[in-house]
């Protein structure tokens, strides 16, 4: 974890970006895949202070990167 932003790296070995499903809710982050031999399914919680509406995943070589951002200061 940076000062600016929380990274989440999760193996994934045989997913594609496609089969896995990432949504958010209430600060916290559902990871959900199936394939036709493979299942995963992860529930996090994150604190208030990351800004869960800019969630960014990607899927490379068999690893899920998550990057959540926190919230602007004003």
């Amino acid at each position: 974890m940076e000062n600016d932003e929380l990274i989440m790296s999760f193996d994934v070995p045989g997913f594609s970006k496609k089969e896995l499903n990432i949504s958010v809710e209430d600060c916290i982050i559902h990871i959900k895949g199936q394939t036709d031999t493979r299942e995963v399914s992860k529930t996090f919680k994150v604190g208030a202070e990351w800004d869960l509406s800019k969630t960014n995943a990607t899927v490379e070589s068999g690893v899920l990167n998550i990057t959540i951002p926190k919230f602007e200061e004003r």
